[in-house]
């Protein structure tokens, strides 16, 4: 009987644990959905993402999971795959009429760029599960051929890539990245292509990737590594610009402009009023690093050398500044910030921003910035811009202190 009885006890205690947790890993390939989430992860971007809708005790949903797990790996970089839990997350499972578990719903980015939400009738495993998924990428590389190619090249924005292919067809790992790169990179695909002109871009063997950072037709830099997602996408990234449609603009801008507030430049720049947080960070993403200078100036120094020596490797990706926030105090509270120095990736685009949290270190800060271009990070919403302090009147104030 007390054996029992024990048993009970840690069947109750298990699935409670499964209730609190979900059954899949943070850490896992099948990202854990949330309401905080949910509106980032799967309604905004090009991506498509791939939905279920679980309970934690649910049997199918047990059986299903081990088959879950291994579509997302395979599909990892191509297509989302997410999972809710509707004991955990039952408004926003009702938002979507969730009568049964698991349910599966596919969302796919429409032409009009909003993401519509289809019932998933195919089988539980996880070929049928990629099969499906991989069927909805859309493509948005462009056909090239001899014919086309020097208009391609010649085309705004300068920076494009081009991939040397002999397929008739488009592979899936492509039409991913052309869904990554959509408005910030052109993707081409060059195909019957003349020997002489292979011959002129040193292409040698197919698949070849190049990205040319001209238009003069002879500037390109060639793709060495893993035929992977990941490798590709880091590859390509510092190539695109924020907007394909504005980048002739923002070329102005930065070669035109010597403001020591100017974007282009590849440090953190000081940044003491609302009007010229506004001139440098009005759009794209922006990082923003704040001190106490009052503090420890020198160790604060120390942190800036090193953040400057990061940038470097992200320019003309993000915006960099920084600001006194012993002068301008009122920015800490703002944003919830606890400890100084910190720091946050700001999207005025979007009115979000991402906190940093982590070690001032540089595999830390580097992977932060990773993450965030890549979206891998939760960004959570704020109402108004940062909060300067009067520099005139703080001054003063200090002035009679003294």
């Amino acid at each position: 009987m007390r054996i029992n009885y024990f048993l009970v006890i840690l069947l109750i205690a298990f699935i409670s644990i499964e209730s609190v947790f979900g059954f899949y890993s943070d850490k896992g390939d099948v990202i854990n959905l949330n309401k905080k989430n949910f509106k980032q992860q799967v309604l905004e971007g090009d991506g498509n993402v791939m939905v279920e809708f679980y309970a934690p005790w649910c049997g199918h949903c047990k059986s299903l999971k081990p088959e879950y797990e291994k579509a997302a790996k395979n599909v990892k970089g191509l297509v989302k795959i997410a999972a809710i839990n509707c004991d955990e997350e039952k408004e926003l499972c009702g938002q979507y009429q969730i009568q049964g578990f698991p349910t599966l719903k596919f969302f796919a980015t429409q032409k009009n760029g909003k993401k519509q939400p289809e019932d998933y009738q195919g089988g539980r495993t996880a070929s049928a599960i990629v099969k499906f998924a991989l069927s909805k990428l859309p493509n948005y590389s462009t056909k090239v051929t001899e014919d086309n190619l020097s208009k391609f090249l010649t085309s705004t924005p300068s920076a494009k890539a081009l991939l040397f292919t002999s397929k008739s067809t488009t592979s899936d790992l492509y039409k991913a990245l052309s869904v990554d790169f959509r408005n910030t990179l052109p993707l081409g695909e060059a195909r019957n292509i003349k020997k002489e002109t292979l011959e002129k871009y040193q292409v040698t063997s197919f698949p070849t990737l190049l990205v040319f950072t001209s238009d003069d037709q002879e500037t390109f830099v060639k793709y060495e590594g893993k035929l992977e997602h990941s490798s590709l996408f880091k590859f390509l990234q510092p190539h695109s610009s924020k907007k394909s449609g504005d980048n002739k603009k923002e070329e102005t801008t930065t070669t035109t402009n010597s403001d020591p507030n100017d974007p282009a430049l590849e440090k953190f720049v000081e940044i003491k009023d609302s009007k010229s947080f506004e001139k440098t960070c009005s759009s794209g993403l922006c990082v923003v690093a704040l001190f106490d200078q009052l503090d420890d100036k020198e160790a604060n120094d120390k942190y800036l050398e090193l953040l400057n020596a990061i940038a470097t490797e992200f320019k003309g990706r993000m915006k960099f500044v920084w600001i006194d926030s012993s002068v301008h105090d009122k920015i800490v509270t703002q944003f919830d910030l606890s400890g100084l120095p910190n720091m946050f990736v700001l999207n005025p685009n979007k009115m979000r921003y991402t906190p940093f949290l982590g070690s001032f270190s540089e595999d830390s800060i580097k992977s932060f910035f990773k993450s965030v271009l890549s979206g891998l990070k939760n960004a959570v919403p704020y109402k108004e811009q940062p909060k300067f302090n009067d520099l005139e009147k703080k001054e003063t104030k200090k002035k009679d202190e003294l």
